[in-house]
């Protein structure tokens, strides 16, 4: 029988959306938290992920230029939303 836990973070800085660097996404933050069970051939597992219910924006999007469909004006960004915080299951037999 093993036991582990293992707590993720990751940390991405602001970086430019276009190639100009006039537009440019905002710093994320995002932690996940993993438990491990294993006995003989099976592993169970726990995942908690965006542990700390963080609310940044996971994807930033530029609108290209010249991009119609979408009713926006020129260079906008485009915020998908971020999830809560999720619990996630899992068991892996080893054959």
């Amino acid at each position: 029988m093993i036991l582990s836990a293992t707590l993720t973070a990751r940390y991405l800085g602001p970086s430019p959306l276009t190639q100009d660097g006039l537009v440019s996404s905002d710093a994320n933050l995002d932690t996940n938290f993993l438990i491990r069970y294993r006995w003989g051939r099976f592993s169970f597992h726990r995942q908690i992920l965006n542990l700390l219910n963080n609310s940044d924006d996971d994807i930033h999007i530029s609108i290209p230029h010249g991009c119609r469909r979408t009713g926006k004006r020129n260079g906008d960004l485009s915020y998908p939303p971020h999830g809560a915080a999720h619990l996630a299951l899992g068991l892996r037999v080893t054959l």
